[in-house]
């Protein structure tokens, strides 16, 4: 949802590249406002094996809020690696920036992946956004390891994570490179990684670098974009381990895959992508009954988000009014959205859940859907999104906002599932001013639909944001 939402405001304001938002900083302006060491690693890695310059390492840590952030790291050979593709870049005939959009401009009908470029380009496949944290950490490995330009080596980063016994969520990396561009999945790697899903871990995120070869022709320039072998490989691990996740990243920019997306992109023996025009429209088309909301912008995106980590796994589906962006409009900051979380297999453990001690019972494990939601639980949830959501989006546009007083607050109606909410907020995105937004949800076991305005309860832009929910499909 961040980065489509920053695109809808760019779309809105006539400006910004389809695939990233107009505001997002080179990680250069992000160390600038950091400190210098505000992205490190919390715990030193444990070294599976090294030899013959592959090296496999693995680390295991609760996620901390700056490793989502656009904070670096302070790595000296990473630093010299962007300048010095910055500077390259610039010397192209013709220059090129580090705009995502211009490479993929770039690469468009080169090596052989156009469908997949142009799918990317298009919006018709996966996000954009700037690099973070963990990613720079996982990257600055290698510059550290080899000279990036001279000798483009890849990383592959296998992401696990569950739930503590503190509630917290808990990560497992597993990290594998090499001296030459290009990997095989070794069993160092993937016999303890298949081992840790089948006890429940959750496959959150695979995560893999595009180089930038300067002494080929034509120029590979760090595509951000999968080829059809990496589709491939990605739709094998998400059938068969669950994979919620793919990054692909240049040392600048990340595009980021939902499974959904493998579906869309091709692999070899796939047949060609369809073509289209519309970008948004190839995501979604309201039905004939939904006609009403036709020129509202859809959204579908991957449970738990990047800023808000401790929601449950699932899907959720948004439609944004038009006016969404524009502080004047009568619709603005008005959306609907339905959040269809995973169930928990009756014959397999939850996927954040922790093993027992000795003696106790299980914990009902914190991030599954609960049978029944109580206000409480909505609270909590609301809470939590809101204050990533805006956390994240003041970070990227270096907004001072205090989300800590970001505060929901919801009361049943009656015995059903029906409840009332008001969210405490602030608007990152356009006026930066606190917003007051009123919420209708509607409880189904574990589906939570919902419509949200600022407008009073009377207003037209109720009727119209109800047409929008019932026009939410509540399947994963």
């Amino acid at each position: 949802m961040l980065q489509r939402l920053f695109l809808f405001a760019a779309i809105a304001a006539g400006g910004a590249p389809a695939c990233l938002p107009a505001t997002a900083p080179a990680p250069a302006e992000a160390e600038a406002s950091e400190p210098a060491d505000a992205c490190r690693w919390p715990e030193a890695s444990t070294v599976l094996s090294e030899r013959d310059g592959v090296l496999h390492q693995v680390w295991e840590f609760d996620l901390a809020p700056v490793l989502t952030s656009t904070a670096q790291p302070n790595s000296e050979p990473l630093r010299r690696f962007r300048v010095e593709v910055a500077d390259r870049l610039a010397a192209l005939n013709p220059p090129l920036g580090l705009d995502p959009a211009a490479l993929l401009a770039y690469e468009a009908d080169s090596h052989g992946e156009g469908d997949n470029v142009a799918a990317v380009a298009s919006g018709r496949a996966g996000r954009i956004r700037s690099i973070t944290c963990l990613e720079s950490l996982l990257l600055a490995i290698q510059a550290e390891r080899k000279p990036m330009i001279e000798q483009p080596t890849e990383l592959a980063a296998f992401i696990l994570r569950r739930r503590s016994e503190g509630g917290h969520v808990h990560l497992r990396i597993y990290y594998s490179t090499a001296d030459q561009p290009g990997l095989k999945m070794s069993p160092a790697i993937m016999d303890p990684l298949e081992a840790d899903v089948a006890q429940g871990w959750t496959f959150w995120v695979m995560l893999h670098n595009h180089n930038f070869f300067f002494d080929q022709e034509p120029v590979q320039v760090g595509v951000p974009a999968p080829s059809k072998t990496d589709v491939e490989l990605l739709r094998v691990f998400r059938d068969q381990l669950g994979l919620r996740q793919a990054w692909i990243t240049n040392g600048f920019h990340t595009l980021v895959l939902s499974p959904d997306d493998l579906s869309i992109l091709r692999a070899h023996g796939d047949p060609p992508a369809p073509a289209t025009t519309d970008p948004v429209q190839a995501q979604a088309t309201p039905g004939p009954e939904c006609k009403a909301i036709a020129d509202w912008r859809p959204e579908v995106i991957e449970l738990p988000p990047e800023f808000a980590p401790s929601l449950p796994p699932g899907r959720e589906e948004l439609r944004f009014a038009p006016g969404m962006f524009d502080a004047d409009a009568a619709d603005y900051f008005s959306y609907a959205f339905v959040l269809a979380f995973d169930a928990p297999s009756p014959s397999a453990p939850a996927p954040d859940e922790t093993d027992p001690a000795p003696g106790e019972q299980p914990a009902e494990p914190p991030a599954q859907p609960p049978a029944t939601w109580s206000a409480t639980r909505v609270e909590t949830l609301l809470d939590d999104y809101y204050r990533g959501l805006v956390a994240a989006v003041a970070t990227e546009r270096k907004l001072d906002l205090p989300v800590d007083q970001i505060k929901a607050t919801v009361v049943r109606e009656g015995e059903g599932g029906r409840l009332r909410a008001t969210v405490a907020m602030y608007d990152p995105f356009v006026t930066g001013a606190p917003l007051r937004l009123h919420m209708i949800l509607e409880v189904e076991g574990e589906c939570v639909r919902a419509a949200a305005s600022p407008q009073p309860p009377e207003h037209p832009i109720w009727q119209t944001l109800a047409q929008a929910t019932a026009c939410l499909p509540c399947t994963r």
